[in-house]
């Protein structure tokens, strides 16, 4: 497989972390400290370069480890339950199809980033949470969005975690169909897949999700005193920020398609999905 596909990809993957390496360095020179050591109950950082470095840094191992593991442990999970639950009287089957020789997946954490978010803006809001990680009385506005970056660590790999498994299913050509409880009746056949369907839910939680969770946290903010301005425009770029921080992870999954498929049609076949689908076109 050509790397060649990627070199955009990466060109920009690296462009914007060279960014925050460039803001760390700096930080770092000319000692830009924060009093971090007198609010924050794990992983202490005097100077706000290392704070950049491991916020960021931890964005893309987490996106590496929850994007390449989820699919594995979640996927076959998923497609048991729709075969036994939304599916009980739908026939399933296998739809082939060939790899784009263009890379278009760029930006395909965009959604997965989104529910990072919208996970981590529901956590932070809650005092409990949050002084398990700062002396909240202490740190303040702060302190909640060294919180929020903690935790973004691990709610992204979350996120990686629930939609690899989502793709892994697309990517094996999964779909079920209709036809048989429909058969003799006025309905229309419907082909669906498998991947998509759990795909919608993420999806809307990923984006309602945010824009529910987001105004909460607003809110919340002002109302403790915490919330001045100045950071809204952070979080207006934050999920690009992290969709671009994923695009490693993306490319990991795409140079393993081939062998992520295998996988899940080793396991449809043990669930008696064996079957291929070819779907045509036809003019009438």
């Amino acid at each position: 497989m050509s790397f060649k596909r990627y070199i955009k990809p990466i060109i920009l993957f690296f462009t914007t972390f060279s960014f925050f390496i460039i803001l760390s360095i700096i930080a770092m020179i000319f000692n830009i400290g924060i009093q971090t050591t007198d609010y924050v109950k794990i992983i202490k950082f005097d100077n706000t370069g290392y704070w950049i470095l491991y916020s960021f840094g931890m964005v893309v191992l987490a996106a590496m480890i929850g994007g390449l593991l989820g699919g594995y442990i979640l996927g076959p999970i998923f497609l048991y339950l729709h075969k036994q639950t939304v599916g009980r009287k739908m026939a399933y089957g296998i739809e082939a199809w060939e790899k784009p020789e263009k890379f278009n997946s760029t930006f395909k954490a965009i959604f997965p980033a989104l529910a990072s978010i919208n996970l981590a803006l529901f956590l932070v809001i809650n005092e409990d949470i949050v002084n398990n990680f700062v002396y909240l009385e202490k740190a303040g506005g702060e302190g909640v969005l060294i919180t929020l970056g903690m935790l973004l660590s691990i709610t992204v790999g979350i996120s990686m975690f629930l939609f690899s498994s989502v793709w892994f299913l697309i990517d094996a050509g999964i779909v079920y169909s209709n036809a048989e409880k429909v058969k003799n009746k006025q309905d229309l056949v419907e082909i669906r897949s498998v991947g998509g369907w759990y795909l919608y839910f993420l999806q809307g939680f990923a984006g309602i999700g945010l824009a529910f969770s987001f105004y909460v946290f607003i809110i919340t903010m002002i109302q403790r005193g915490f919330f001045k301005g100045p950071e809204l425009p952070l979080f207006l770029i934050l999920p690009l920020i992290i969709t671009i921080l994923s695009i490693p992870a993306v490319i990991l999954l795409d140079i393993s398609i081939e062998k992520r498929i295998k996988y899940m049609l080793k396991w449809a076949k043990k669930l008696g999905i064996i079957k291929y689908v070819q779907i045509k076109f036809e003019e009438v």
